[in-house]
């Protein structure tokens, strides 16, 4: 293993939660915390207020066909796409992806999904990596793996109607999805960016 060339040089002790106001609880939750943390010369700011965004992690699963050399992405409506001067279109094409829930692992979400996104069974995961999305307020993380399918059958719609979802399963040339996405023509989410640019560095080792 390689040496690391930077570790933080604080840790969860350096910084107190004085207080936690729950302020709103629906699909997300909002907290204000009033808190203090050392700064970098050793002295301490605060208290001050800051606003956290609690939401439950996620599991994202690019899905490979190593012989047709096809990428499975999947289209769906994104609520966070949706604003009053958008010209984009809100519509999405990102990995199959989920939130995790407090009864399973990252590696049972992304199984899970796979399947009720894209109707794939999956054995065996790759680990590409794991990050926060947005750490400035929100504590979500997103573990991100990926899978080798046949995609000769993949297609068609699929999704949980408890849900409300309706989710269209694309199989693309990965060569062509890239080349869209270095080119800027491809608005998409940051996990899909990762996985793409990962594959694009592995591919050669993969297959």
């Amino acid at each position: 293993m390689t040496k690391n060339v930077w570790k933080p040089q604080f840790d969860s002790q350096d910084v107190q939660v004085i207080s936690r106001i729950r302020q709103y609880q629906g699909h997300f939750v909002l907290d204000e915390l009033s808190l203090k943390f050392k700064k970098f010369n050793g002295e301490w700011v605060g208290p001050i207020i800051r606003e956290q965004v609690g939401r439950a992690d996620a599991a994202a699963v690019l899905l490979y066909d190593t012989k047709q050399d096809n990428v499975v992405l999947v289209e769906q409506l994104r609520m966070g796409c949706i604003q009053e001067k958008a010209t984009a279109s809100p519509w999405l094409l990102e990995l199959v992806a989920g939130l995790i829930s407090s009864n399973d692992t990252p590696e049972e979400t992304a199984k899970r999904e796979a399947n009720e996104e894209a109707g794939v069974d999956i054995q065996q995961l790759i680990p590409i990596c794991e990050y926060y999305n947005t750490p400035g307020a929100f504590t979500e993380k997103t573990w991100i793996y990926c899978a080798l399918v046949d995609s000769t059958k993949l297609g068609g719609i699929f999704g949980l109607e408890d849900e409300h979802e309706n989710i269209q399963v694309h199989v693309l040339p990965f060569e062509l999805i890239f080349l869209q996405l270095t080119q800027n023509q491809l608005v998409t989410s940051a996990s899909t960016v990762i996985a793409l640019q990962w594959l694009k560095l592995n591919r050669a080792f993969i297959k």
